[in-house]
Parts: C-alpha cells; sequence; structure tokens
C-alpha cells in the first residue's frame, strides 16, 4: 500500500537542511502535524500560479476553520477576511502582516485556492514575525497567522479551484 505524503516525515527530518523553515515558525517549530484529507482547501495571497518553475509552493493556509491535532481551533479565510474589514484593511495587506510576507518574497496580488486530490501530511503552527521590506530596516511583520508547511506537494496531490466563491462580497482584491 502507498503511504500517504509525509506520513513518515517529522519536522526535525524535513528542517535538517531548511533552516528558514523553522524560522517560519513560531518558536522555530511546528506546533502540530495534521493528516490533510483529500477534498480539503487550501488558500494563500499571492502574486504566482499554483504551479510555478519550482513546482507548487509548500505554504499554505486552510480555507476553512480547523481544530489541529493539539486542540487549537485555526481560522479560516472567511473569519480573516471578517477580521481585516473590521480594521479597514485590505484582504492582502492583513494577510501580509498576518502571516509575516515579505515583499521580496511575494506581491500578494490576488488570492489563490488549491483542493487537495490525495491525502497528505504538513505541518501546521503559528507564523512568526519577520521585516516587511528587507531594504527598510526596524519594520517588521508581527506573524502569528496559522500557516500549514507540506513539503514536497506536488499537482498529484492538488488542483486549483476557483477562489470567487470564497470571498466575502465585500473584500475585493485590493
Amino acid at each position: 500500500m502507498e503511504s500517504e505524503l509525509n506520513e513518515a516525515l517529522t519536522f526535525e527530518q524535513a528542517t535538517a537542511t531548511l533552516p528558514e523553515v523553522r524560522k517560519a515558525f513560531l518558536g522555530g517549530k511546528a506546533e502540530t502535524k495534521e493528516r490533510i484529507a483529500a477534498g480539503t482547501k487550501l488558500y494563500k495571497w499571492t502574486q504566482h500560479q499554483l504551479v510555478g518553475p519550482k513546482g507548487i509552493t509548500s505554504w499554505w493556509s486552510f480555507l476553512e476553520d480547523r481544530i489541529l491535532a493539539n486542540g487549537r481551533k485555526t481560522a479560516g479565510l472567511a473569519k480573516l477576511q471578517e477580521r481585516a474589514q473590521h480594521l479597514g484593511a485590505s484582504d492582502s495587506r492583513f494577510h501580509r502582516t498576518q502571516f509575516a510576507v515579505t515583499r521580496q518574497w511575494n506581491q500578494m496580488t490576488r488570492p489563490l485556492v488549491a483542493e487537495l486530490v490525495k491525502p497528505v501530511w504538513g505541518f501546521a503552527g503559528r507564523t512568526s514575525g519577520q521585516v516587511e521590506d528587507k531594504e527598510v530596516a526596524g519594520v517588521y511583520l508581527i506573524g502569528g497567522g496559522d500557516q500549514v508547511w507540506i513539503p514536497n506537494l506536488t499537482i498529484k496531490y492538488a488542483r486549483q479551484v476557483a477562489a470567487l466563491p470564497y470571498l466575502a462580497p465585500e473584500s475585493g482584491i485590493r
């Protein structure tokens, strides 16, 4: 029987040569290892297509609210859009701050939604802070948003789906 993607992989094994991944999680470590079922939808704000020159990105957020393996509830897109609207922030700006996405990494111009077609295992936890712009000293993004890192993700495991049905009517792409 074929095992599920990353089923036997530990966070320590996966990040042994990737210190930048450890730095992306608050405290330097994912909180949980999650089995993510086929049919689960993931999203991110990005300038990129689902499949780029380096394949599919490993970094995502859960589209729907989710209770992690440690019992902590994560907020999905709808809840984060409500928070952004309450603060008067655009979705992309709010997500940049919550997920600490440095400007040099990604312009975050649109939402991208993917659906898993096979179950996979990923590592979930809160995002650590990062500099907002590598060319502007002393300005940091706070992080704290819930992210899931799915190493080795390929088109064999995910497909793109339309983002529009999941966006709040007031959100727009700003």
